[in-house]
Order: structure tokens, then sequence, then C-alpha cells
């Protein structure tokens, strides 16, 4: 639950069903941003992410 994005997960899957080849990352764990929030876990799937697109 995030209070800075009602209804995430309904929006994140309209969304996911709109774009190809769609992967939606969701944390129980931090807030909105993740990247202040929880930043290693933001840098790891940064990393990742990034590791996946070269």
């Amino acid at each position: 639950m995030d209070n800075d994005l009602p209804n995430v997960t309904g929006q994140l899957i309209t969304m996911s069903e709109q774009i190809a080849d769609t992967r939606i990352f969701m944390m129980k764990k931090g807030g909105h941003p993740l990247m202040r929030t929880c930043p290693e876990d933001f840098r790891e799937l940064s990393d990742y992410f990034l590791r996946q697109i070269r």
C-alpha cells in the first residue's frame, strides 16, 4: 500500500496489459519513492534492469 499512489496494484496491472514484455516489481517494505526508502534494494533492482537492456 502506497499512500502516494492509490490503487497502485490496479494501475500497474492495467499498464502491464498494454505493454509487451512487461515486468512488474513490487515490495511490501519501503515506500514511495523506493530509491529513498530502500536505497539498497532500489540499487540492486536498478542494476539488474540495466544488465538486461545492455
